[in-house]
């Protein structure tokens, strides 16, 4: 009789624990979608209310949206699918290496996975990406149809921006930090796997960046477009031209031109040329008169002396 009893309450246990986590996964749904939710599932500690989502013992994987999908293995994992067709995944590892971990993705069609321990993956985004494996990694996508991806320890991947084409962001090795903001193309910190304490980025436009070896080796690319910036070892290797500021500036206001003589200056002083040539010769003809004038044989010499004479011959006639 005893033993009927314990076997029913521990029946009623599991039902009222499933039904429990089934109504929080439809709750969560509702809430996320409003009147008109898709299906969801929920899944902790081993439990399942639906097959798209699974977990281990430690585990808890929620899936809100049209074929979302979740999953958590190891040990304290989370994953958390939100969005049609979003799947986030902490798979299931062999003597269960996965711990601490957690996978998030957001958006349509969006998916992330972590692996190894202290690892996370977040993707947020029409077709977003991130994917974390190894020891104390972080991959990050915000945006649609970015990708970020660490490998090794202590890796740092950020992908921001909403981009037509996919593009990455990547960080392997140890201690590697690859950042792509508002930008398209690759931006690879650790291009081998020797890579150590390694930076790489870049800020708009499409290009190629990466970096390998080191440590301390950096490259970048500021407000660049179809340019391929690396770094091998130690050394830093940034390219930030302002150049097509200034284009822009000379394009709008453009500089005047260089000749010490403006173009009306000339003008005038052509002009003025047979004003001056005409003020010339009429100052040389006066002087000439002039000259004529006072001379001794003057008009004025000449008919002095004549009028001297008559005087004097009036007189002595007189």
């Amino acid at each position: 009789m005893r033993r009927n009893t314990a076997r029913f309450d521990c029946r009623r246990s599991s039902v009222l624990l499933v039904g429990t986590l089934t109504s929080g996964a439809l709750l969560a749904g509702l809430a996320y979608s409003g009147a008109t939710a898709h299906a969801s599932c929920m899944s902790a500690f081993g439990i399942s209310s639906s097959p798209d989502c699974s977990s281990g013992l430690t585990g808890v994987a929620i899936a809100i949206g049209n074929g979302a999908t979740a999953s958590a293995f190891g040990w304290f994992t989370g994953a958390l699918a939100i969005g049609d067709g979003a799947s986030a995944v902490v798979p299931a590892e062999f003597l269960s290496l996965n711990s601490l971990s957690a996978a998030l993705a957001v958006g349509e069609s969006s998916f992330s996975t972590a692996r190894g321990v202290l690892t996370f993956a977040g993707a947020n985004g029409y077709h977003a990406y991130a994917r974390s494996s190894g020891l104390a990694s972080l991959a990050v996508t915000d945006g649609a149809q970015g990708h970020s991806v660490t490998s090794g320890a202590a890796n740092i991947a950020i992908n921001r921006g909403d981009h037509v084409d996919y593009n990455w962001a990547e960080a392997f090795g140890v201690g590697n930090l690859a950042v792509n903001l508002d930008g398209d193309g690759r931006v690879v910190a650790g291009f081998d796997v020797d890579s150590f304490a390694s930076v790489a980025f870049n800020t708009s436009g499409t290009n190629t960046v990466k970096t390998q070896g080191g440590p301390f080796a950096i490259a970048g690319a500021v407000n660049q477009d179809g340019v391929t910036v690396s770094q091998t070892g130690p050394g830093i290797n940034i390219v930030d031209d302002p150049a097509p500021a200034q284009t822009l500036d000379a394009v709008a206001a453009p500089a005047p031109p260089k000749s010490s003589k403006p173009t009306r200056a000339r003008a005038t002083t052509v002009e003025s040329r047979p004003q001056r040539i005409a003020s010339t010769v009429r100052s040389l003809v006066k002087k000439h008169l002039s000259k004529r004038l006072d001379g001794p044989s003057s008009p004025s010499s000449v008919r002095a002396p004549h009028r001297l004479k008559g005087m004097k011959s009036g007189d002595d006639s007189t």
